[in-house]
């Protein structure tokens, strides 16, 4: 609980390594020591936190996450996304291949939050096989699962049905017969619905979306289980120099209105936007060092629960809480409570 402790008060400081951290942690010894109710010398130092990041058992740490976050897992959030982010720092494995450690996380759109993930490892860094084992293991029915197109997997799509759920899928070129069997459709089909948003403003750009959405007739029904729907997303983009159009296509076994449909496409970036980017620009993830692959997955959930505290304390910003909560012990630790 000391090391824990300091970590996060460190990471809700802005602090990402473990020099940082010593440094932090001597700062604040007497404050840290008070709060913790310990003796000053055992406030940890550089090479305590390196030998936790190290040592600490990834899978009891994470399956502790997991049951922290149960409480959260829950119908009355509409969607959750599903996606894989990996370290950038390389690990070389016992065959001498370069392999990047990683976290697949399970994200509640509206909450902003991780309720779930699994480790992407040196001896299992397949991205598909972790995701099918988390489709496997939620306890969760009745809600619907974003997944991008690396994930436009028909066992993925069955488990997801199996359990009671509902997918939303991108399809891309890596499926090359259902992409082309999608272009036709859109090409000779009229859409059921459509949807338009107003002109966005962003950096000196127009940006619009458009969501049509068609039957999935034509489609295998034996191959893709379960499938209502097919999706064409356009977007719109327009500078002082010139307009550009990008269509991206989904597939999914939900039936609703084009308005829903073009929240509940643009909500699955959420987890770009609110977890894998913070992860990143702010709390620098990708600038991690070491070659140890269990200090960078421990680590690395360390900020995801990071975030998810910050979150459940009503901050939707990352940054602004830092900025806030930067150097204020006392009140960091009554987050950890």
């Amino acid at each position: 609980m000391d090391h824990f402790g300091v970590h996060c008060d460190g990471k809700f400081s802005g602090l990402s390594r473990e020099s940082p951290l010593e440094e932090f942690a001597q700062r604040y010894g007497s404050e840290v020591a008070d709060l913790l109710q310990i003796d000053l010398d055992a406030v940890p130092s550089f090479s305590t936190f390196r030998r936790a990041h190290i040592g600490l058992d990834f899978a009891a740490l994470s399956d502790a996450f997991v049951q922290w976050m149960r409480q959260y897992l829950t119908v009355d959030e509409d969607v959750y996304a599903i996606d894989g982010k990996r370290i950038r720092q390389p690990i070389t494995d016992d065959d001498g291949k370069t392999r990047f450690v990683g976290l697949v996380s399970v994200f509640a759109q509206a909450q902003g939050i991780t309720v779930d993930l699994a480790a992407l490892t040196p001896t299992d860094n397949s991205e598909l096989k972790v995701v099918q084992y988390l489709l496997e293991k939620l306890h969760l029915s009745g809600v619907a699962f974003s997944l991008d197109a690396l994930h436009a997997q028909k066992k993925h799509c069955r488990s997801l049905l199996r359990g009671g759920n509902d997918y939303v899928v991108a399809v891309k070129e890596n499926q090359g017969k259902l992409y082309r069997q999608i272009e036709t459709i859109i090409r000779y089909r009229q859409p059921r619905q459509t949807a338009s948003t107003p002109f966005e403003c962003h950096h000196g750009r127009q940006e619009q979306r458009r969501v049509s959405v068609y039957s999935a007739q034509g489609i295998d029904p034996q191959r893709w289980q379960g499938t209502k729907t097919i999706l064409c997303v356009e977007r719109r983009r327009c500078t002082p120099d010139k307009c550009s159009i990008h269509r991206a296509y989904y597939l999914s076994s939900l039936a609703t209105t084009a308005r829903l449909w073009n929240n509940m496409v643009r909500g699955h970036w959420s987890i770009e936007n609110q977890l894998h980017w913070p992860k990143d620009v702010v709390l620098h993830e990708d600038e991690t060092y070491g070659r140890n692959p269990n200090a960078l997955l421990n680590a690395s959930l360390f900020r995801s629960i990071t975030i998810n505290l910050l979150r459940l304390n009503g901050f939707k910003s990352v940054t602004s809480a830092l900025r806030e909560l930067a150097n204020q012990v006392e009140r960091i630790f009554r987050l950890l409570q």
